[in-house]
């Protein structure tokens, strides 16, 4: 039943997207020094787990490339020294982490969004402009599913349940 309730809607969904993702004047409006805090959260607690100073750079390399360096500043600084690259035509993107990683990018809403696993984690992580403040977030899970719900028919389907092991925020503001 929700199956087809959602189908209704997806020609809309997707003329959302569109529109959305070319309004945003990406990356040109994203360029600059973002500097803040990552706030990192286990499943178990509702404090910070973890807080690291962060700063995310994004400058331009050319009309199809941009520079998107990571900075978290811990006691040995990781620098992550990514590129953002156009992907086609269509106002499509990717991240190229220079190692043999490379994530595409989806624009919903407004936000730059790529899901990917590590080992055994699935991990979505965003970003999104909001009231002059660039702000991150990851949400982390385990790519298998911890138990299962539903009756497996057309009223009830079988879904997966992936409880949440992590939640990363970062509040960065333009320097």
């Amino acid at each position: 039943m929700f199956y087809f309730y959602f189908m209704k809607f997806i020609p809309i969904f997707i003329l959302g997207i569109t529109l959305s993702a070319q309004t945003t004047n990406f990356p040109k409006s994203w360029e600059g020094i973002w500097k803040g805090k990552l706030d990192i959260y286990n499943s178990n607690n509702e404090k910070p787990t973890m807080t690291i100073p962060m700063q995310l750079v994004i400058q331009p390399k050319n009309d199809s490339v941009s520079s998107w360096e990571i900075h978290y500043m811990v006691e040995k600084p990781d620098v992550r020294k990514y590129e953002l690259i156009r992907d086609g035509k269509d106002n499509s993107w990717k991240i190229d982490e220079k190692n043999g990683i490379v994530l595409p990018q989806t624009f919903l809403n407004g936000r730059m969004t790529s899901s990917f696993s590590v080992e055994k984690n699935l991990l979505i992580a965003s970003y999104w402009l909001e009231n002059n403040q660039m702000n991150f977030e990851i949400i982390v899970t385990q790519t298998s599913p911890e138990k299962t719900a539903g009756l497996g028919n057309e009223e009830s389907p079988t879904i997966g349940i992936h409880p949440l092991s992590s939640y990363h925020k970062a509040e960065l503001y333009r320097e």
